[in-house]
């Protein structure tokens, strides 16, 4: 378990590192615009809905010359979350995490793209209220057991692989930490893992609905999901 001021000390070197990221963006900016460089800034990380983010194509259509086909590539991932908001929430409460090299837990805070996303695709996120609208992180670091007893009845659970790594079965999992054994969604076998290139495909954030919509109302047999697969069971007991 890591200490209170350890805790603290890299929080605040993280801190200093992304205004200091800040400070050399702008720099390098100014120089581009002095030079006479265009500069675009994409700030699709900015809007407040997932396909918001989507909807960027539209910019880098414009700039291409292909507006026509930014404006029908973003129409059909509207047209998929257009089909799923139209149904009932499926009532199935979830968690989106992954287990850092410490043994924490890391997940995503209430009001994020990814809440929000499992939210649209007729899922409840397991824990709520979770950081402050007030920050600018995304994510929330947790003890394991801390989040063992609020995620231990959790219908499901998605394990992000886009920064820990994919694992492939439940023992995987449970060998990053054993606790998780005594949770409903590992026992079930219900239990899920991003592909690698979750965060690489923004454009595709209706498409992610989907699969979180599939997962969520066992349809995965019609509807194969793009950016997750199943761990294979193994024994949770």
């Amino acid at each position: 378990m890591i200490a209170k001021k350890d805790y603290e000390a890299k929080r605040e070197l993280f801190i200093k590192r992304m205004e200091m990221s800040d400070k050399v963006f702008a720099k390098v900016k100014e120089k581009l615009i002095e030079l006479g460089i265009p500069v675009l800034v994409d700030y699709s990380s900015y809007e407040s809905h997932p396909l918001g983010r989507s909807e960027w194509i539209k910019v880098y259509g414009e700039l291409m010359g292909q507006e026509a086909l930014a404006e029908t590539l973003f129409e059909e991932q509207a047209a998929q979350l257009a089909t799923i908001e139209s149904r009932a929430s499926t009532g199935k409460t979830v968690v989106f995490f992954y287990v850092n090299s410490s043994g924490q837990v890391v997940t995503r805070k209430s009001g994020d793209y990814i809440t929000k996303m499992i939210q649209l695709a007729g899922g409840e996120p397991a824990i709520q209220n979770l950081g402050s609208s007030e920050t600018a992180t995304s994510t929330i670091t947790m003890e394991m057991e801390q989040f063992y007893s609020q995620a231990k009845d959790a219908d499901i659970f998605i394990y992000n692989s886009t920064i820990d790594g994919a694992i492939t079965s439940i023992d995987d999992l449970l060998q990053k930490s054993n606790l998780l054994s005594g949770c409903k969604a590992v026992k079930n076998g219900d239990v899920w893992c991003t592909r690698e290139n979750l965060f690489q495909e923004p454009m595709k954030l209706g498409t992610v609905i989907s699969d979180f919509h599939a997962i969520f109302t066992d349809t995965t047999a019609e509807h194969a999901p793009v950016f997750l697969y199943r761990l294979e069971s193994g024994d949770a007991s």
